[in-house]
Formats: C-alpha cells, sequence, structure tokens
C-alpha cells in the first residue's frame, strides 16, 4: 500500500455535514456495511477480504458511521461491543473468521484503507461516549465521524496520537533494528515511539533513540513519509537519520529487548533464512528498510 498518494477512499467531508445525508446514502443501491468491534476486529471471508453487508433497517447514528466512498460503493461501519456481536450480525451459510488486523496485514491489498479506517472508527466509538469536560452522553453528528455533547457543546473528534519511527544509519550504512518483548519471535524493526506534549516529531527522534537504545547527537534528521497506525490510534511520522556513534548502542531491555547493526548482506541473509522476520509489507517501516536496502 502506498499511503504517499491519494486515497482510493473519498470521505465526502463536505457533504456529510448535512443531516440526511447519512440517512439517504444507507439505503443507497450500492451501500456496503462492514461490522467491527470497539477493539478494532474484524470480520474476514477470505485472507485479506472483509466481509461486506448490504445494510438492512433503518441506519442507527449511535452505532453506524459513513466512513467513505469505496470503488463507487458508500461505506458504512457498524460498530458492535466485541466479537461474538460480529459473530450475530452474520449467518451461519456466511463463515467468516473474526480477527484484529494486525495479524493478517499482509494478506491485504489496497482494501486497508478501508480496514484501517474501519478499525480506528470502532476503537474511538468504543471510548467517545461520554463528554470529556462534563460527562454528558455524546450525540453523534456528521455520518458518526463527529460526537457533539448537549450540555457543554464541546464536540468530539476520532483521536490521532503522533509518533515517529526512523530507520538510523551508520558511516558503514548499517540499518538499526531492534525488537519490543512483546513481539513474536524473530520480528525485528526500525525504532519508534510517541511524540510527548509540546515536543516536535524531530525531538521525539532524538529523545526516543537515547532513551530506548542510548544513541546521542543523531545528525541529518529528515522526514520520509507517514501513514496511518490504528494499533491503537497512531499516526506514524517516517524519518531517517544517521549516527555517527554507533558503539553508543545499549539497549533499555525493558522496551527493546536487543537491537543492532544489520549491513545489507546481513539483513538479506537474515530474511533468507527465517532469523528475521520484516515488518508488514503495509508499514512504513517496511518502506524504511527496503528504500535502505534498495539506495
Amino acid at each position: 500500500m502506498d499511503w504517499t498518494i491519494a486515497a482510493g477512499l473519498d470521505r465526502m467531508v463536505d457533504a456529510r455535514h448535512a443531516d440526511s445525508f447519512a440517512v439517504e446514502l444507507w439505503h443507497h443501491p450500492k451501500a456496503q456495511l462492514l461490522v467491527v468491534s470497539e477493539r478494532g476486529h474484524v470480520a474476514l471471508r477470505a485472507p485479506g477480504k472483509l466481509t461486506f453487508t448490504r445494510p438492512t433497517g433503518e441506519y442507527r447514528p449511535e452505532s453506524d458511521v459513513f466512513v467513505g466512498e469505496w470503488q463507487g460503493s458508500p461505506i458504512f461501519v457498524r460498530v458492535v461491543a466485541d466479537d461474538a456481536a460480529i459473530a450475530a450480525a452474520f449467518q451461519a451459510s456466511c463463515p467468516v473468521k473474526i480477527t484484529g488486523l494486525r495479524p493478517v496485514l499482509d494478506a491485504f491489498d489496497d482494501e486497508v484503507q478501508v480496514a484501517f479506517v474501519a478499525a480506528a472508527i470502532g476503537r474511538w466509538s468504543g471510548m467517545a461516549k461520554f463528554c470529556s469536560r462534563c460527562g454528558t452522553a455524546l450525540t453523534p453528528a456528521c455520518g458518526g465521524n463527529m460526537r457533539k455533547c448537549g450540555n457543554c457543546r464541546l464536540e468530539h473528534f476520532p483521536r490521532t496520537d503522533p509518533a515517529i519511527i526512523v530507520a538510523v544509519t551508520d558511516a558503514d550504512d548499517r540499518i538499526l533494528l531492534g525488537r519490543q518483548p512483546v513481539w513474536e519471535p524473530k520480528r525485528m524493526s526500525v525504532l519508534a515511539g510517541y511524540v510527548e506534549a509540546g515536543e516536535s516529531a524531530e525531538q521525539a527522534v532524538h529523545r526516543e533513540l537515547a532513551e530506548e537504545v542510548g544513541l546521542h547527537g543523531l545528525t541529518d534528521v529528515r522526514y520520509f513519509a507517514s501513514q496511518p497506525w490504528p494499533f491503537p490510534r497512531s499516526l506514524m511520522l517516517a524519518y531517517t537519520a544517521h549516527c555517527p556513534h554507533p558503539d553508543q548502542l545499549a539497549p533499555d531491555t525493558a522496551e527493546i529487548e536487543t537491537a543492532r547493526w544489520f549491513t545489507r548482506a546481513d539483513f538479506t541473509a537474515a530474511v533468507e533464512s527465517n532469523e528475521l522476520l520484516q515488518p508488514s509489507k503495509h508499514s512504513v517501516a517496511y518502506r524504511l528498510i527496503h528504500t535502505w536496502l534498495k539506495r
């Protein structure tokens, strides 16, 4: 998935402010419905293929969210409590696999755009039920993409947390890869972390590398690309950087179990021997690594 080009999903932001907008599209002959849980789980009809159904009954603004037009069809997401509620939405004649997206990402093609939006909306809807200012129950608006407080009038929108991810190389053009203890065995990637309040993304690059693996004095910190990452609700801001002192490497072992420098030959051999599992092909981490690999 190339996140640098225009999205195939038209969110129709200007039109969805009309009160009748969502109801009219709900009854559109090409409308499609995707059921998602508050944990961001979806139903797959085949590996990498979302299970869409036709909207039936009346549009329910408290749970049905219009996410955009995809390949000529209005797409709605119905947010339900859990996996059991997803299963209940399908008949026995329509077997589905209910799963989170992370373990099955590489099976997706361009449909991953819709899957990411659905997961993000599901997680947000599960948490944005009451006003964070006064505690009043929220009312959906804009096809479910906003919620309003009827008491203090505060408007609530889906939350996105900025995070940095960085491909660091040294004077020998080796790349730094690390792994978190919670990842599946053999999985390694470039390093990442959240941007803190009052901090620029570039400052976060310097801080995270110092905190996680002991590297200081990074130079040539350059923006590379961005992508959504709804695990749970991040916007990944990707960078490249140069490390003049690779011998400083000292993983903190709490967040980073291990870290090491790879030459291109090292990386290729580790992947081919199954010693190392790469990030998903739909991740900007994959793009960072393979841009370095090809240059």
